[in-house]
């Protein structure tokens, strides 16, 4: 009993000694008993203040050990965090230098969020977890289920009635009007398109989410792929695609002029215009070289003459990767960039092709002879005389056709060395007539 129902006990005890002090004309001994009850009354109720107060105060300790322990847990989860997410760090970055976790991969999983397998995903997972932009709102998925359950209501409401006054009228004992009949039929059919477009819009959010578990989050692919997992015909499937990017359920969605790829982000729609503006315009080169090629008869025969020497030197380049020899190698390489500007200078000097004829029919190709002998010899499994003598042969031959094929490169300089000259002396002379040399200021002075 608390103190305050104390204190309504008391009152009541006064209240009752005063009758009776009244009542038998004891005046003074009411008196008594009303001071000594408001003494009672007013130690009970300090002691229920002193109790009260108690109570408080105890209140008031525990509250502050709960918020000491609180802020301690507080304290200990976010080290905890720190903890965790230094070690995931610590783990991705050993991840991407390609070095070893010391930390078992199944302790490494608890702390990554597990992405359920795409075959088994609800259609929120798919559209949560897609790193594809496509719409997380798919068109058609309200209005389907809106157009499907009105369609539905309205066939159940106007379907009967309709039906009972057609074949009234059909019997000729008609219980409703004309106005009443059509007026019904038109809200019957109104009813019907609206659940049969409720289906369709239905279905194609469906087809939306097979399409999207097919594509399995990459930028682009093969329409062909989709068509085959579906039970629809082809062209039917192509207007499925074209119209969920017409409505931008594939928000950055992009066919291509033939409909054999869908790009599913702007950045690889970028990439494919870009990679067949350079292939169209590769074939226009194409084209302009091949009508230039067949108007110049020595256009073509450089072309094909180019081409035979490039495709030697590659035959001479694999056959260097099989070549163990580090001088070899050298001498090979050497041989590879002296060629490569041979060819170089004949593209831009087409006139020059008659002076490498030989180069071309025979030095050429039996450098590549002397290569591959020396390859055949360097797998040999012995190293007997001969295979020894063949080889140091082939390595000084080797010395003399990059010096021969030097002193070629430098004669095909030859015509530009003597034009040159021939420039620089003109200029030399006019600048001398016109006073601008040493000895023209010392005509000049004199």
């Amino acid at each position: 009993m608390d103190y305050k129902s104390e204190l309504s006990e008391l009152a009541k005890n006064i209240e009752s000694v005063i009758e009776e002090s009244l009542d038998s004309l004891k005046l003074n001994e009411a008196k008594n008993h009303v001071n000594s009850a408001i003494d009672r009354a007013i130690d009970e109720v300090r002691d229920a203040l002193d109790k009260a107060g108690d109570k408080l105060d105890a209140a008031g300790g525990r509250l502050n050990q709960s918020r000491e322990r609180g802020m301690e847990r507080a304290r200990k989860d976010v080290e905890r965090i720190q903890r965790r997410t230094a070690r995931r760090q610590n783990w991705a970055l050993a991840d991407r230098a390609g070095g070893t976790n010391s930390q078992p991969s199944g302790q490494l999983n608890r702390y990554v969020k597990q992405v359920p397998d795409i075959s088994r995903m609800t259609p929120s997972q798919l559209l949560r977890y897609s790193q594809i932009p496509v719409s997380r709102n798919p068109a058609g998925k309200v209005a389907g289920v809106l157009c499907t359950v009105f369609g539905a209501l309205g066939l159940g409401l106007f379907g009967l009635p309709t039906l009972i006054m057609l074949i009234s009228l059909l019997t000729g004992d008609a219980v409703a009007g004309l106005e009443a009949t059509f007026t019904f039929s038109f809200l019957t059919a109104g009813s019907g398109f609206l659940l049969r477009k409720g289906i369709g819009l239905r279905a194609r959010v469906k087809r939306f989410y097979r399409y999207l578990r097919i594509i399995n989050n990459r930028t682009y692919c093969d329409t062909r792929e989709i068509i085959s997992s579906q039970v629809r015909d082809a062209k039917l499937v192509m207007k499925d695609l074209k119209a969920m990017i017409r409505l931008n359920m594939f928000r950055e969605g992009h066919l291509d002029e033939t409909g054999s790829t869908l790009m599913l982000t702007d950045s690889t729609y970028q990439e494919y215009l870009r990679t067949k503006n350079l292939r169209e315009q590769e074939v226009l080169q194409q084209k302009e070289e091949q009508a230039m090629i067949a108007e110049d008869p020595q256009l073509a025969a450089l072309k094909e003459a180019v081409e035979e020497g490039r495709r030697n030197v590659e035959l001479i380049r694999k056959a260097n990767e099989e070549i163990a020899s580090e001088a070899v190698s050298k001498k090979l390489y050497r041989l590879e960039d002296v060629t490569g500007k041979i060819f170089e200078h004949i593209q831009s000097h087409p006139q020059n092709l008659s002076d490498i004829r030989k180069f071309m029919s025979y030095y050429l190709p039996t450098t590549l002879k002397l290569v591959h002998v020396y390859c055949e010899l360097e797998k040999q499994p012995v190293s007997g005389e001969n295979i020894v003598n063949a080889k140091a042969d082939i390595e000084r031959t080797l010395d003399t056709i990059n010096v021969a094929f030097e002193n070629l490169l430098d004669d095909l300089f030859e015509e530009t060395a003597m034009d040159v000259s021939t420039d620089i002396s003109v200029l030399e002379t006019m600048l001398a007539q016109e006073g601008l040399t040493e000895s023209g200021f010392g005509a000049i002075k004199e």
